[in-house]
């Protein structure tokens, strides 16, 4: 994340919602590897961290990193931040916690506070209670038998997970459709980035992940998740392939028809040769003279 020329590493447990903010000298792999076991050390280690494909995660070093303290790294679709929408969402509310405590001239980590002990919508529990069991004392006057420790049901919040999951899932399906799967060797379009405006042509190597796909583009292998690819039928030669017909429609249509054969010539000819100026572009008469011969 970076907010003011600064970049800032935040992360997100998904089970509790509960997010750390540290400041990057620099984004190397060192560093942020730095920061994360630290964060570990204090939390401990996960099963699964999910992160963007960024140089500092896509590189040896943090595979060596995630090989020595045994867990899982996982990536998202280069390019399609919603594949990580849990992180993405926590950095949008850390930068505005962050804008807000700069207009108030405030220490922001005690607005990271307040928001660790607010219970977000549709769960009972503050992020800090789900993680710790226990509330943490802020400049708000609290009652010192609501800080001692509670046990929170792990039962319960995975309930409380799995019903907001199905909301989600319930108004982000109504405009959506479930995109064909590709095969190994399906030619594609890949969707251009901000930067480049072509629609590149590629062919499907494999299937990463259930949304998520390698694509040859010759010189290099990359990864684009599946509503980045456009499914194409093209040749090698980047000609249109033709396209199988049933010409079963038309055996007893106009187009058969020997009379609509014979005067199909004198139509041609009745065509007016289009005017096209000297920068390209088809001169078109006004639809008002349609009925008209114009000379």
């Amino acid at each position: 994340m970076t907010f003011q020329s600064k970049n800032y590493l935040v992360t997100v447990d998904y089970y509790s919602n509960y997010w750390e903010v540290d400041y990057l000298e620099d984004t190397l792999a060192l560093t942020v590897i730095r920061k994360l076991r630290a964060q570990f050390a204090r939390h401990g280690i996960p099963d699964v961290c999910f992160t963007d494909n960024g140089p500092q995660f896509d590189c040896g070093e943090f595979r060596k990193f995630s090989r020595l303290w045994e867990f899982k790294h996982d990536t998202s679709s280069p390019l399609y931040s919603q594949s990580n929408g849990k992180v993405e969402q926590a950095v949008q509310t850390v930068k505005r916690l962050m804008k807000k405590s700069k207009f108030d001239k405030k220490d922001p980590y005690l607005g990271f506070l307040d928001f660790r002990n607010t219970p977000t919508e549709g769960f009972d529990n503050n992020p800090a209670e789900k993680l710790m069991n226990r509330k943490t004392r802020t400049l708000l006057p609290t009652k010192e038998s609501l800080l001692r420790p509670k046990v929170v049901a792990p039962n319960k919040v995975q309930i409380e997970l799995t019903k907001q999951k199905q909301k989600q899932q319930f108004y982000y399906n109504q405009g959506t459709k479930d995109l064909p799967t590709l095969k190994n060797g399906d030619t594609v379009r890949i969707q251009p980035s901000k930067f480049n405006k072509e629609w590149k042509k590629g062919t499907i190597k494999q299937q990463v992940n259930i949304r998520s796909y390698e694509v040859d583009v010759g010189a290099r292998t990359i990864r684009r998740n599946r509503r980045q690819l456009k499914h194409t039928l093209e040749d090698d030669n980047n000609e249109p392939a033709e396209i199988e017909r049933d010409n079963s429609d038309f055996e007893h249509g106009e187009i058969n028809n020997q009379d609509h054969c014979e005067n199909a010539p004198e139509t041609e000819n009745a065509k007016e040769t289009p005017i096209i100026t000297r920068s390209g572009r088809v001169v078109k008469p006004p639809a008002r003279f349609k009925d008209f011969v114009c000379e």
